[in-house]
C-alpha cells in the first residue's frame, strides 16, 4: 500500500534521527568494553544494550524499506543475543569488526534511496560485512536465534514506537516528546528574531514621538508667551486676530496632551510587547537546547581512532553531557573541537616510548569538559602530554615571518602562548594528515570569535596542555555600538568594545608603531576607522577625536570615528553568499527606521590596523584616485578557463587586480615584464607545470619573495612534499576549495 509521501518523508526522517541515536549507543558500549574497564555484571547489560539497539534498527529499518541496514543490524543483534547471558570478553579484533559494522550502517544509509537497489559499492560493502558477521556468528557458542520474521506489508506511523521497550534503565521515565523538523524550527527562530528587530524599530519609534511630544510642547508654551506681545503687534486689528491666536494655542495644547497620552499608551505597549517578545525568545531558546552529550559522545570513537593511526595509547574522559547549549552553539564549536583533540593527539600526548622515559604512564589521557558559568558555556580541553614552550613558539613564530623580532620583545609569556592561533603558524616541519598545513588554531579562535567567544590557552612545558572556550549561551542578539563614519552609520560588537573616550588631538603621543593615545599610562596605536575601511575622508576630524578601543584576542587598537551614537542590542544577520568573506565586516543589522548598517569584524579591524595610516587631513583627489589603484597585483596560472574566471573572479570582488596566464611558461614571461604581489597556479599544465614555475620564482634573485600559492586537485602526500620541496607558500586542494580559506591564505601572503 503506497503511503502519503508527506508521511513517508515524516517516516524517513523519524528513521534518520532514531539510526543516528541508537547507533551512537553501540559505539558507546563498543569503546566501553574495548577500554576493559567493566565489570562481570556491567559487561553483560552493555552486551545487552547493544542487542536491544540494534533490535530497534533492524525493525525501524524494516519498517521504512532500508532492508540493507536492517539486515546488518540483524546479524549484529544475533551476535550480541548470544553474549548478553555470558561474561565472555570480546577480543579486540570482534569489536573492530562492530565499529566497521556500524561505520558500513551509517554509509549504506546515507547511500539508500528508497525503492532502489544499492549501488555497486555500497552492495559489495553489505555483502563482505554479512560475511564476516555470520562467519563470527557461526563460530559463536549456542543456539542460534530463530529467524528474523518477514518485514511488515505496510509500516504503521506508530510502529517505531510500539517496537520500543516500555522503559530504559538509561533514561527512566521520558517525557513526552515531538518531533520538529529542524528547518521549521529555525523558522520560528527566524520570526522571534524579526520580532526582536520590530522591538527596537517600536523603541525607535517611542523615542521619536517622545521628541515630537516635547517640540509641541514647546510650541504650545512659545505661543502662550507670545500672547501679550502679538496683540500689541496687531494694534486696532487685534480684536479680529487674538481670537485666532488663542485657537492656535489651544489646539497646540490639545496636541500636546494627546501626544502626552499616546506616548504614555504606547510606552505601555511597548513594555507589554518587549516582555512577551524576550519571553517567546527565551521559549525557541529553550526549544533549541540540545544536551552536550550529543557533540561529546561522537568524540570518543574519534579519539580512539585517530590515537591508533598515530601509534598513541590516549584515553579520553568526558563530563558536562547533560549540560544544555543552544543548537548553533554546539555546531559552531564541532570544527573547534576536532582542531584542539587533534592538535593534542599529534602535538601534545607523546609515544608511549616517550612517556615511559619521561616517567609518565604509557597512555596519554585527554578531558574534555563542559560547564555552564552563570550565561555563559565553558568547554576545556586539557591533556597530560609534552606541553607548550612560549619560548619555542616565538622563535617559530618569527622564523616564519609572523612577528618580527622588535615587536617580539614587547611580549610576555601569556603572549607568546597566544602565538599559536597566528594565521599560517604550524610547528610542523613537514607535512602529515594532521599537521603541518599552516591551518588549524587559527580556525578555532576565528570560529569561536564568530560565535562572540574567545579562547584562552594555559601551559608549561613537560606539564601538558589546557585550552578554554568561553562561549556565550545563545547567540540570538547581542549588544553593539552604533558609530558614525563618513556620514554612515555602523555597529561594533559591544562584546570587543573596551573603552569609548574623547580626546584632544594635541594629546596623542608618537611611538615606534606611529600614533597612539594613552590609556591608563599604556599608549594603544590609533588609526583612522575610515582609512581602515577604505573610505577616504572629504574633511578632516576636528580636534576633539570621537576614539573606540576595539580589543581581539591580546590585541587592541584605538579607532577614529565621527560620531559615538549609542549602545543598543541588535540581530545580527551573518553575510550570505556571494559575500562570506567581506573584509572587515560580520554581517548586517537594521536601525528602527529600517536602515542598513554594517556589523564590522572587530579581528579583522584590529589585522587591519598594521596596513593603515592615521592622516587627520583631507585626502585630496588625486591622493584618493591612487589610493582606489594600489590594488594588490595577483598574477592566476591556470590551463582551465573555467578554473581561471573562478580565481579571477574570487579576487577581483575582494579588491585584487589579476592577470591571467594558462600555463607556467607565459607566466614566466609575464614575470619578466610586470611586477607582482602573488602567484596562484595549477600544477598539470602544458609547456611548463606549477611546480617548475613556483622552483625558477623561487631560484630567482628577482622574483624569489614573491609568495606562491598552489591551487590544485592534486591532494595525497607525495604531491603535497613536492609543492613544499619547491617552495611553494599554500598548497590548496581544489576538491577541498573554500573561497573564505583562499583569500585568508592570500591576505596573509601578500
Amino acid at each position: 500500500m503506497d503511503l502519503d509521501p508527506e508521511l513517508q518523508q515524516l517516516l524517513l526522517s523519524t528513521f534518520a534521527a532514531e539510526l543516528d541515536e541508537q547507533l551512537q549507543v553501540v559505539t558507546d558500549r563498543l569503546l566501553a568494553l574495548e577500554r576493559g574497564a567493566l565489570g562481570d555484571a556491567e559487561r553483560i547489560e552493555a552486551y545487552e544494550i547493544v542487542f536491544r539497539a540494534t533490535h530497534n534498527i533492524k525493525g525501524a529499518a524494516r519498517g521504512v524499506g532500508a532492508e540493507a541496514v536492517a539486515d546488518i543490524a540483524h546479524r549484529l543483534e544475533s551476535l550480541f543475543s548470544r553474549l548478553k547471558n555470558r561474561v565472555r570478553l570480546l577480543a579486540p579484533p570482534l569489536i573492530d569488526l562492530c565499529l566497521e559494522a556500524v561505520d558500513g550502517i551509517r554509509r549504506l544509509h546515507a547511500g539508500w534511496q528508497p525503492g532502489e537497489p544499492l549501488a555497486a559499492p555500497l552492495s559489495a560493502l553489505h555483502e563482505s560485512l554479512a560475511t564476516r558477521l555470520e562467519r563470527v556468528d557461526g563460530e559463536m557458542p549456542g543456539k542460534p536465534p530463530a529467524a528474523a520474521p518477514p518485514p511488515p506489508a505496510a509500516p504503521a506511523p506508530d510502529a517505531r514506537a510500539a517496537a520500543q521497550p516500555a522503559s530504559s534503565p538509561e533514561r527512566g521515565e521520558a517525557a513526552d516528546v515531538v518531533r520538529v523538523d529542524l528547518a521549521r524550527l529555525g523558522g520560528v527562530s527566524a520570526l522571534a528574531a524579526e520580532l526582536e528587530v520590530v522591538k527596537v524599530e517600536i523603541q525607535e519609534h517611542l523615542a521619536a514621538l517622545r521628541t515630537l511630544e516635547a517640540r509641541i510642547a514647546r510650541h504650545a508654551l512659545r505661543l502662550r508667551n507670545d500672547r501679550p506681545r502679538l496683540h500689541g503687534a496687531f494694534g486696532d486689528a487685534a480684536d479680529e486676530a487674538m481670537p485666532l491666536i488663542d485657537q492656535q494655542i489651544e489646539a497646540a495644547s490639545a496636541l500636546h496632551g494627546g501626544g502626552r497620552i499616546a506616548h504614555k499608551a504606547l510606552r505601555t505597549t511597548s513594555r507589554r510587547f518587549d516582555h512577551l517578545v524576550d519571553e517567546l525568545n527565551l521559549h525557541v531558546r529553550m526549544l533549541r537546547m540540545v544536551r552536550a552529550g550529543t557533540l561529546l559522545m561522537p568524540m570518543q570513537r574519534t579519539v580512539r581512532d585517530l590515537a591508533r593511526d598515530l601509534g598513541k595509547s590516549v584515553q579520553l574522559e568526558t563530563t558536562g553531557d547533560a549540560v544544555e547549549l543552544d543548537r548553533a552553539i554546539l555546531e559552531g564549536i564541532k570544527d573547534p573541537l576536532m582542531h584542539l583533540l587533534r592538535n593534542a593527539l599529534d602535538h601534545g600526548i607523546e609515544t608511549p616510548e616517550a612517556r615511559a622515559a619521561a616517567g609518565k604512564p604509557a597512555e596519554g589521557l585527554i578531558r574534555l569538559a563542559v560547564e555552564r558559568v552563570g550565561s555563559r558555556i565553558h568547554v576545556r580541553v586539557a591533556d597530560d602530554g609534552a606541553g607548550i614552550d612560549p619560548e619555542h613558539i616565538a622563535r617559530l613564530a618569527v622564523e616564519r615571518g609572523l612577528l618580527d623580532a622588535a615587536s617580539l620583545r614587547d611580549l610576555g609569556r601569556e603572549q607568546k602562548l597566544d602565538l599559536i592561533f597566528l594565521p599560517g603558524f604550524s610547528s610542523r616541519v613537514e607535512v602529515t594528515e594532521l599537521s603541518g598545513r599552516g591551518v588549524g588554531l587559527d580556525v578555532v579562535r576565528a570560529n569561536v570569535q564568530a560565535l562572540k567567544g574567545r579562547v584562552v590557552v594555559e601551559s608549561r612545558p613537560g606539564e601538558g596542555s589546557r585550552f578554554l572556550l568561553d562561549l556565550p549561551l545563545t547567540v540570538a542578539t547581542e549588544r553593539g555600538l552604533i558609530v558614525r563614519v563618513t556620514g554612515e552609520a555602523m555597529v561594533i560588537p559591544g562584546s570587543a568594545v573596551t573603552r569609548v573616550l574623547e580626546t584632544a588631538r594635541d594629546a596623542l603621543v608618537q611611538v615606534e608603531a606611529g600614533t597612539a593615545v594613552l590609556l591608563d599610562g599604556e599608549p594603544v596605536v590609533l588609526r583612522d576607522l575610515a582609512e581602515i575601511l577604505e573610505r577616504p575622508r572629504a574633511n578632516a576630524p576636528g580636534d576633539r577625536l570621537s576614539i573606540v578601543v576595539v580589543t581581539a584576542g591580546w590585541q587592541r587598537v584605538a579607532l577614529i570615528v565621527d560620531e559615538i551614537v549609542r549602545d543598543r542590542e541588535m540581530v545580527v544577520k551573518r553575510l550570505a553568499r556571494p559575500l562570506l568573506a567581506v573584509r572587515n565586516v560580520a554581517g548586517a543589522t537594521l536601525s528602527g527606521t529600517g536602515e542598513v548598517m554594517m556589523v564590522l569584524n572587530p579581528v579583522d579591524l584590529v589585522r587591519s590596523v598594521s596596513g593603515a595610516r592615521l592622516n587627520l587631513q583631507p585626502a585630496p583627489a588625486t591622493e584618493i584616485a591612487k589610493a582606489q589603484s594600489a590594488a594588490h597585483q595577483v598574477l592566476v596560472v591556470d590551463d582551465s578557463v573555467t578554473t581561471r574566471m573562478l580565481e579571477r573572479n574570487i579576487l577581483e570582488k575582494n579588491g585584487y587586480r589579476v592577470t591571467l596566464a594558462s600555463d607556467g611558461q607565459q607566466a614566466w614571461d609575464m614575470l619578466a615584464r610586470q611586477r607582482f604581489d602573488l602567484v596562484v597556479t595549477d600544477v598539470e599544465m602544458p609547456v611548463m607545470n606549477g611546480l617548475e614555475l613556483t622552483s625558477r620564482i623561487k631560484g630567482s634573485e628577482a622574483h624569489r619573495d614573491i609568495p606562491v600559492i598552489i591551487v590544485t586537485s592534486l591532494g595525497d602526500e607525495h604531491d603535497r612534499r613536492r609543492g613544499i620541496e619547491v617552495g611553494a607558500d599554500g598548497y590548496v586542494v581544489k576538491s577541498q576549495f573554500e573561497t573564505g580559506r583562499l583569500l585568508e591564505l592570500v591576505r596573509q601572503l601578500i
